[in-house]
């Protein structure tokens, strides 16, 4: 199949596209949904995850068992608590699919498939590997990568953070951080901070001309460098995590220099906007 890498040596799905609820303009969920249905989620093997009376019933064309969905029992998370049901997602998707890399996304992330093919190729599925849109968070030392670009999770990342989660360690449960309650209410740090634990962290995706490929806002803004400052700032000290970066200092760049030709992501794209990039 077209997301299928011959080096795969299993017949599990390359990878899996997750798409989480955005809390931006809810009430636009179904449209975004059904354009990625038109769209890109059939090719990127999409999984819309919903909770209880919130559920969408996918459209496709084809013989593809994609796109599909998840529910998240209300047992297990609340709409608004994104860390069990992250946890939750994590581990249905590594027992129940065991794709050989999963990208997590949500419902405002558009997704080029065959970037994300391309991008990849000859990566090993049984090394660890976090790859998205690096950032760094103020007065910490380590990095994560956002959410709202997405990111990719190896399937030995998977198995890794599952057995830490079930096994309460505290690292991973952030019950060490000093800032224990906002860490504790943010999935993608304490991620983050649990991979950083065994020296993993976010890969410097970048292409050869130091193009970020996953984007955390949409293209006219990306372009034009017209991003928010916080989102600036979170580029800085990314050179003793990431490695050094003599040229640019892992800064954002506008322009032609903003986005890779391979670019994987971009966010803050409703469900018009995905309709018009994919013609």
């Amino acid at each position: 199949t077209e997301n299928q890498d011959a080096s795969s040596a299993s017949l599990n799905p390359r990878y899996v596209t997750v798409v989480l609820p955005s809390v931006v303009n809810e009430g636009g969920r179904f449209k975004r949904l059904r354009s990625i249905d038109e769209t890109w989620g059939q090719a990127a093997n999409a999984i819309y995850v919903y909770h209880p009376g919130k559920e969408y019933t996918p459209t496709s064309s084809s013989k593809s068992s994609y796109p599909q969905t998840m529910l998240v029992p209300s047992e297990v998370a609340a709409e608004d608590e994104g860390v069990p049901r992250l946890k939750y997602v994590i581990e249905q998707i590594y027992h129940k699919y065991n794709p050989d890399f999963a990208f997590f996304g949500n419902d405002h992330t558009y997704v080029i498939p065959q970037h994300a093919c391309d991008f990849l190729k000859g990566k090993n599925p049984n090394e660890n590997m976090y790859a998205g849109h690096p950032m760094k968070p103020g007065g910490e030392d380590f990095a994560f990568n956002s959410g709202a670009s997405g990111y990719f999770l190896s399937r030995e990342t998977m198995r890794f953070l599952t057995k830490r989660w079930s096994e309460k360690e505290d690292i991973c449960e952030g019950n060490t951080a000093k800032n224990k309650k906002w860490l504790q209410g943010n999935p993608g740090m304490l991620t983050a901070k649990c991979l950083a634990s065994i020296g993993l962290n976010p890969i410097d995706s970048r292409d050869e001309l130091k193009r970020h490929k996953f984007h955390a806002f949409g293209l006219l803004r990306v372009v034009k460098g017209e991003v928010d400052q916080w989102y600036e700032r979170r580029h800085e000290g990314l050179n003793e995590i990431l490695g050094e970066d003599a040229k640019f200092n892992h800064k954002l760049q506008k322009g032609e220099n903003c986005c890779s030709d391979r670019s994987i992501s971009f966010h803050y794209v409703e469900w018009k906007e995905t309709l018009a990039l994919t013609q």
